[in-house]
């Protein structure tokens, strides 16, 4: 049976890749049967890639709501486009909640000239530059020309810190990082394993990656909720909100968007859902 992808491109229905999906979004193996009949049974001749998730959704929604979540969480991050900003935003969150002191969007100087940096985040005695490679479509890698030239500008930042750090700082640790939502080049990776980067992306490293972040924080962002439009999805972002637990600490924030009774009550009980997807 073909199907039809995102990007246009059509294909066979991979059986073992939409199995090896759910392993990989640590769906519990008793609902992979399940799940797999279900999308199975309402295949047919170019059927797309999204109605093929709205599917597993429905399955989800009934049996298993932390499903939802878990299955769409690489599609809810690309979603916190079209800009990289959102996702700068998100990454700082996450690393907060790590332990880090973070600053988002930041310019600082350099040795030779001043930078844009998206996060800089500090812990203990290290100081990282930290370089968020936002896309916002499928199989899009970070290649090689970015890491060289997130490389390039740590070299002027860092040469700008150790010339102004007081002297009891001067055993401070300070490093490179990129990280994106998507993939590295293999030759991207080969580069920043040789100059000390540390790369973080969806499902690199084996421990660390991004996705295990999210999952073991339960730091969902605010576009996992599928009871929200787009447009309502577009408005919290523009205020900066992008985790859906900020919808539960600021109730104001739900009450302005003036929802009806039932709406509100389904995003709750996502909300509550979303609780629940946190990895042990």
């Amino acid at each position: 049976m073909i199907i039809t992808k995102a990007n246009g491109y059509r294909e066979p229905f991979d059986e073992h890749k939409f199995r090896r999906s759910m392993r990989k979004a640590h769906i519990p193996r008793e609902y992979h049967d399940q799940v797999f009949q279900q999308v199975h049974d309402a295949l047919y001749e170019g059927i797309s890639t999204a109605e093929i998730y709205q599917h597993v959704n429905s399955f989800f929604s009934k049996e298993y709501p932390q499903g939802a979540c878990m299955y769409n969480l690489k599609q809810a991050i690309m979603d916190l486009g079209p800009s990289g900003y959102p996702f700068e935003r998100y990454v700082g969150k996450l690393l907060e909640h790590q332990g880090y002191k973070t600053q988002v969007s930041t310019t600082i100087p350099g040795k030779c000239v001043t930078h844009e940096v998206d996060v800089i985040a500090e812990k203990n005695h290290e100081h990282f530059m930290i370089e968020c490679k936002f896309h916002n479509e499928h199989g899009l890698r970070s290649d090689v020309k970015v890491a060289l030239y997130v490389y390039a500008r740590y070299l002027d930042v860092v040469q700008n810190w150790i010339a102004h750090e007081p002297l009891l700082e001067r055993n401070k640790k300070h490093q490179a990082w990129i990280i994106t939502n998507t993939k590295f080049s293999s030759d991207a990776l080969q580069y920043g394993q040789c100059v000390g980067m540390k790369m973080v992306g969806w499902g690199y490293p084996e421990k660390g990656s991004l996705q295990e972040m999210i999952e073991s924080s339960g730091l969902h962002p605010i576009t996992s909720l599928s009871s929200l439009s787009q447009s309502q999805k577009q408005h919290l972002l523009e205020k900066d909100v992008v985790l859906a637990m900020e919808l539960e600490r600021n109730e104001w924030l739900l009450r302005e968007m003036h929802l009806p009774h039932e709406s509100e009550l389904q995003v709750r009980d996502e909300l509550n859902a979303l609780r629940r997807c946190v990895l042990e």
